[in-house]
């Protein structure tokens, strides 16, 4: 294992990710029931120091009133799509910013590199690029649900004067996103709580597309985080998804990217492992099962 995956790092929060950028099942927004247990153990949970300082310095929204004006804009989310990631303000735990690789990343992008956000919910990971440096205009969030988008500028109080790129797109119907001039033209794609919403199959053809969107050379990067297990399989996704979808052991995601590395005559090597943080199952109890934990990669291109 590389050395930088040994490092102990804070422990990052579930955010809402690509679930967004899939459409469960419509009827989910109509059972509240569901999910209002999990919501309301979140409801009043805390802003995190580095979101707080963002929406202070940021934003420039007083610090008495950064929680009414969170709590405000998190229950216009949660009434769109009532995710728990949304009722726990885990959105703005900024996971990015707790990636081991995030100063590379944000070096990069300062030097004029392309950023993507697959899942990107309110663009609060991109504000924290833009905030710690990141020129917006380099950077593009990809949203299924508009809504959102909208959202992330009343939250971030930025329409204005964010240069942002954010794109309305489904990638499982539109692996181009609807921008076929960004096909190999991105340097750096993040990943967060994406994957794992969808099977093993989808999961490969998905890689397939995030090859094709980076540039054809060494070193372009894909990142993130995301549920994984000890025992690769099918777990069902409960209470948000009917279907059973594909989790990942370290062994099992190295070898789907070499199956995408043989398809696309492409090489990777992919930096990953999994640990008992955040989204391991103590905690989760109530919607988790005792094999899963979370899965921390980096697949760079050779």
């Amino acid at each position: 294992m590389l050395a930088w995956f040994k490092q102990l790092i804070q422990p990052f929060q579930p955010k809402v990710g690509f679930l967004s950028e899939r459409r469960l099942d419509e009827k989910a927004t109509g059972e509240k029931e569901e999910t209002s247990v999990i919501y309301r153990e979140g409801a009043s949970g805390k802003i995190p120091d580095s979101a707080r300082q963002l929406l202070e310095q940021y934003s420039k929204i007083p610090p008495d009133d950064v929680e009414a004006h969170v709590y405000k804009i998190k229950d216009r989310g949660f009434s769109i799509r009532p995710y728990p990631c949304i009722g726990h303000l885990r959105f703005l735990a900024l996971s990015l910013s707790l990636h081991p690789r995030y100063p590379d990343v944000l070096q990069r992008v300062k030097e004029g590199q392309s950023f993507l956000e697959l899942g990107t919910c309110f663009g609060q990971e991109l504000r924290k690029l833009v905030f710690d440096g990141a020129p917006s205009n380099n950077l593009y969030g990809v949203e299924l649900v508009s809504d959102f988008v909208d959202l992330g500028y009343e939250l971030f109080l930025d329409k204005k004067a964010l240069q942002v790129t954010f794109l309305q797109a489904d990638i499982m119907q539109q692996p181009q996103l609807g921008r076929p001039e960004l096909e190999g033209q991105l340097d750096v794609i993040y990943a967060s709580s994406f994957f794992h919403l969808f099977t093993r199959e989808e999961q490969y053809e998905l890689a397939k597309t995030v090859v094709s969107l980076l540039r054809p050379k060494k070193g372009s990067l894909l990142l993130g985080r995301q549920m994984g297990t000890v025992k690769p399989g099918n777990y069902p996704l409960r209470k948000l998804e009917e279907r059973e979808l594909w989790r990942h052991d370290v062994d099992s995601f190295k070898q789907m990217w070499d199956e995408v590395g043989r398809a696309t005559g492409t090489a990777w090597l992919v930096e990953a492992s999994l640990d008992e943080e955040e989204l391991g199952y103590k905690g989760n109890e109530s919607w988790a099962d005792p094999d899963m934990r979370r899965i921390l990669f980096a697949v760079h291109r050779l």
